[in-house]
């Protein structure tokens, strides 16, 4: 039975941050002290403070199940309303889009 995949996906190449960051735990495998700054992880244990805070600030959500492409309304709402709060600016008719990073909005 032959498997179709659809051009994009034939076309799509392997992450080069995921690459980079392959590279640094081999390093670091070897006793050598890098910062692995390419993949967004913390490199740390967040500090149970921020943990209970974050926590938190997402009891709004209703459920923990696969979100809309674009991210939770609600959340969005959250975001725009924070950095528009912090940096003293009108946001009002800003479109946002809460992702697990900049690769997957991009693809989406």
């Amino acid at each position: 039975m032959k498997h179709l995949v659809s051009k994009r996906i034939q076309k799509a190449s392997g992450s080069v941050t995921l690459k980079v960051s392959e590279e640094i735990n081999k390093l670091s495998l070897q006793g050598r002290h890098v910062y692995n700054m390419t993949a967004g992880q913390l490199s740390f244990k967040p500090s149970s403070d921020f943990i209970r805070t974050i926590d938190s600030q997402l009891n709004f959500l209703k459920s923990y199940q696969y979100p809309p492409v674009a991210g939770f309304r609600e959340l969005r709402d959250k975001v725009i309303n924070h950095i528009a709060h912090k940096r003293e600016v009108d946001l009002t008719d800003f479109e946002s889009i809460v992702s697990n990073g900049s690769k997957h909005s991009l693809y989406n």
